[in-house]
C-alpha cells in the first residue's frame, strides 16, 4: 500500500529521508512512519516536506563548485 511520500522517495532514492527529517526538525522515526504509511502526516506537514524538498532543489540549482 503505497503512499504519496513513499512513491516520491522510491522515485528519488538520492534523497536521504533522515537528513530531510533533520532539516525539518522532526524525528527520523516519525518521518520514516510517514514514508511507510504507518502514520499519516497532516496537510500542513506534507506542505512543509514538499517545501523543504523544493528548497533543496533551489539550493542545488544555484550551487557553484
Amino acid at each position: 500500500n503505497s503512499t504519496p511520500l513513499d512513491k516520491l522517495f522510491l522515485a528519488h532514492p538520492e534523497i536521504n529521508v533522515s537528513a530531510l527529517a533533520r532539516r525539518l526538525g522532526i524525528s527520523q522515526s516519525l518521518m520514516a512512519q510517514y514514508v511507510s504509511g504507518s502514520k499519516k502526516p497532516s496537510q500542513e506537514r506534507i506542505d512543509a516536506i514538499v517545501g523543504e524538498l523544493r528548497l533543496i532543489g533551489q539550493e542545488l540549482a544555484v550551487a557553484h563548485l
